[in-house]
């Protein structure tokens, strides 16, 4: 069945919670009244902006906002933060308000916003980088703390700078050092929690699997031509999301060499000047749409006859997912991080990283007939439906959470009694 591994190792997740905390799940919030989430490192909701991800990353929050937990972001921008802050009137930003310098108002963060997280009931990291924050927070404040890694940021690093490397050896401490000290450690993909799980030696229980989401209502499928493609008709291949060198952009752009394909990129990053300059040197058409709002992308990306992805390696990747709500036909790559999300001719069209094989698996999709294509959205959007879904998965999340201060009420009621 399609997708079924996955949705299992999803369900699992839930299960791992329950089993260590010896009660079964709630349907909503019940003992957790207040969450904060420490954004990653650096970043602020005026960057997510500009990147596009504002309302995507917020949604969840929304979500939990609804099902009456008080939320609070811990954010490293300044004012224009609070002013972006008055469009989600449900969350409560808190940001670097003294404008210190980045580097002291990381150090100082956990000092500074004690008195306005006085009382919240979890501390929940947006990323594994900064979690030092979180975690020192948290145990100021006395509360459970939840380090959430969306992708894997060792084998990230693994493959960018090489095992070994100083970076490498940098991360795998910092790794460590911070999700022994969580209470709670969440991932999104079971491959990215196996990794992390043999590297710690940790304890099994520790460690959950929550997926990435989609706002459902972002992504509602919009008329798709699924034409039959002609030899001389241009076949158009759209793509969201980094331009990084991970993306494997530049092996796509000389897959189309000679194949009559545009390639329609939304997004910025380091290789966007690379990925240009391969296309011009092979006459490639290319069109960039820089970092675009979610209307103009979905107008641009309904234009397209399917969407590519063929990163060498991802954490999980949320453009895939909107791509199947969305209708579109997927082109994809049987590459760590993607694997899970396809089967070859039911979900998508699958191939591998190299240009070669990135080529021939174009040129599969370019034959394929409407009807074919048609079959193979509705498959893909009722699998990321099945799993995906901005309640599905915020409903998981809070029952989690809610086995985690369940047991954390326990064990401090066992260490009272053990004192007395």
């Amino acid at each position: 069945m399609i997708g079924e591994g996955y949705r299992a190792d999803v369900d699992n997740s839930t299960s791992a919670a329950q089993n260590c905390t010896g009660s079964p799940p709630t349907t909503r919030a019940t003992c957790m009244k207040s969450l904060a989430l420490f954004m990653t490192l650096g970043v602020s909701l005026e960057g997510w902006k500009k990147g596009g991800w504002l309302r995507r990353e917020l949604a969840l929050y929304e979500e939990h906002a609804r099902n009456g937990v008080r939320i609070f972001l811990v954010s490293y921008g300044g004012d224009e933060d609070l002013k972006i802050a008055r469009d989600f009137a449900e969350l409560t930003v808190l940001i670097n308000e003294y404008r210190l310098p980045k580097r002291l108002y990381s150090a100082l963060l956990p000092y500074l916003h004690f008195q306005r997280l006085k009382g919240v009931d979890l501390i929940k990291t947006n990323q594994l980088m900064g979690a030092k924050q979180a975690v020192t927070a948290a145990r100021i404040l006395g509360v459970p703390v939840v380090v959430r890694q969306g992708y894997s940021h060792v084998e990230f690093k693994a493959q960018a700078k090489g095992i070994g490397s100083r970076r490498y050896r940098q991360a795998i401490a910092y790794e460590r050092t911070w999700l022994r000290k969580a209470d709670l450690c969440q991932y999104t993909t079971e491959n990215a929690k196996a990794g992390a799980v043999e590297r710690l030696g940790a304890d099994n229980c520790k460690h959950v699997v929550i997926p990435n989401y989609v706002v459902d209502r972002l992504w509602e499928p919009t008329f798709h031509n699924f034409r039959e493609v002609k030899a001389n008709d241009t076949f158009r291949l759209g793509f969201w999301g980094r331009l990084a060198k991970q993306k494997n952009l530049e092996n796509v752009v000389a897959a189309c060499s000679r194949l009559n394909v545009e390639l329609v990129l939304a997004g910025e990053g380091s290789e966007r000047r690379a990925i240009e300059q391969r296309a011009q040197s092979m006459r490639v058409g290319i069109k960039f749409l820089g970092q675009i709002p979610h209307e103009k992308l979905t107008r641009s990306m309904a234009e397209c006859d399917a969407f590519i992805i063929a990163s060498d390696l991802e954490g999980h990747p949320k453009s895939i997912i909107e791509a199947m709500f969305f209708g579109m036909p997927v082109i994809a790559v049987d590459s760590p991080g993607i694997k899970p999300f396809v089967v070859d001719g039911e979900t998508a069209v699958v191939g591998q990283t190299s240009i070669a094989s990135l080529r021939s698996t174009i040129l599969r999709a370019r034959g394929l007939s409407p009807e074919k294509r048609r079959m193979m959205a509705s498959n893909a959007r009722a699998f990321a439906q099945s799993a995906y879904s901005l309640k599905a998965v915020a409903r998981r999340e809070l029952e989690i959470y809610e086995q985690l201060l369940r047991r954390n009420d326990h064990d401090r009621i066992q260490k009272t009694q053990r004192a007395v």
